[in-house]
């Protein structure tokens, strides 16, 4: 009981010292930037802090934390107004660092998401497909890029959308920014060019590409799994 007694008049003491000190250190910045009296008051400001953040984070940054509060609450300093009569200053102190400790666990967070992704990525990518289908499936991807790359820009992403990612025309008009009826004309004029490009250069057209851009039915066009990933490489 006793210790506690003289904490809290340890406490009282130091917080009426840092209010007694805020408005000098204000004074001394703005008449020949900062001095001994602000010196006083990091000095002060520091040991709670560091006492705050070993509470709430990690203890080997605990001490880096709690000098980034510093800095922070000597960069604010100098533009602190007191909100309220009964707010003392630690509590705007505590404020900012309670700012830095959010900031941390979120960075901290992130890290360990990223560290796991890729702990949970394997090394390679097992590829169970003859050698014959690997030449093929190059000769077709490159096949399927000479044709896209004769449509216009338009024609082009709408095709990737509707037919690579298989997307519908109200997912593909919410993307572009269009209508679903616009999406759907506008996928059968890009279907049109590209079968008459195809027929310009003697390619064959891809397989599986509705011959009316997906009307009567569904209006996703229906490509084998290898012929979307091919296509999505224009996109």
């Amino acid at each position: 009981m006793t210790t506690v007694v003289a904490r809290d008049r340890r406490d009282d003491t130091a917080s009426a010292s840092i209010a007694a000190l805020v408005p000098r250190a204000q004074r001394e910045i703005s008449a020949a930037g900062p001095g001994p009296v602000t010196d006083c008051l990091l000095t002060l400001l520091r040991g709670p802090l560091v006492r705050y953040c070993l509470a709430r984070i990690d203890p080997g940054r605990a001490e880096d934390i709690a000098q980034e509060t510093c800095a922070a609450v000597f960069e604010a300093l100098p533009r602190y107004r007191p909100t309220r009569a009964d707010r003392p200053f630690r509590a705007f102190v505590y404020g900012i660092a309670a700012h830095k400790v959010a900031d941390f666990h979120r960075v901290h967070a992130r890290s360990a998401a990223r560290e796991q992704l890729v702990r949970d990525v394997p090394d390679t990518v097992a590829d169970e497909r003859l050698p014959e289908e690997v030449v093929l499936a190059a000769e077709r991807r490159a096949e399927l890029n000479q044709l896209l790359s004769g449509l216009s820009p338009a024609h082009r992403t709408l095709l990737v959308l509707c037919v690579a990612e298989e997307r519908s025309s109200v997912e593909a008009a919410r993307i572009l920014g269009s209508t679903p009826q616009a999406v759907r004309v506008r996928k059968r004029r890009a279907l049109a060019a590209l079968r008459a490009h195809a027929a310009r250069t003697t390619a064959t057209p891809p397989r599986g590409l509705p011959a009316d851009g997906g009307r009567g039915g569904t209006d996703r066009a229906v490509v084998p799994c290898r012929d979307r990933a091919r296509l999505a490489v224009r996109r």
